[in-house]
């Protein structure tokens, strides 16, 4: 008996850590903001990871809205926003930006448009690639310090 209360403490405390960390909120974590939230913005463009040959990033709208599918573009972006692991689904983030004209990607030897980042927010909801418990675990509206390190 004494050891099933001991194994049941010790499970409690061990959930309370992982929920403590996924919850915690760092003065260095980073608010997700919501789409009502992007006419405080002036110039900006969204963008998302991406898995295929090329940049690694693409810009799927900017000020005026979401693009349409053909219009997805692959770019250029420094420095590179915190990534996730392929296959998961990636987050997507509003960036202000200084438009640098076109690069030549060294892998693909095509010219894509290059971006250097002012400013960047993650889009409400964020999602996470790698949890140990089940989604609903993980606050949607804010990176956690330790995922705001990009590879």
């Amino acid at each position: 008996m004494k050891a099933r209360i001991c194994l049941m403490l010790i499970l409690l405390i061990f959930v309370s850590l992982v929920l403590f960390k996924n919850w915690e909120r760092s003065h260095i974590g980073k608010w997700a903001i919501k789409t009502d939230d992007f006419s405080e913005f002036e110039d900006y463009i969204i963008v998302r990871e991406t898995y295929h040959t090329g940049t690694g990033w693409e810009i799927i709208g900017d000020n005026n809205g979401y693009y349409a599918s053909g219009e997805i573009q692959d770019i250029i972006i420094s420095p590179r926003l915190p990534g996730g692991r392929y296959p998961e689904p990636q987050n997507t983030f509003l960036c202000i930006v200084n438009h640098e004209g076109k690069r030549l990607h060294e892998a693909s030897r095509t010219a894509y448009d290059c971006y250097d980042i002012i400013e960047w927010y993650p889009i409400y909801p964020v999602r996470r690639t790698v949890t140990l418990l089940p989604e609903f675990f993980y606050d949607k509206r804010f990176l956690r310090e330790d995922e705001l390190v990009s590879y």
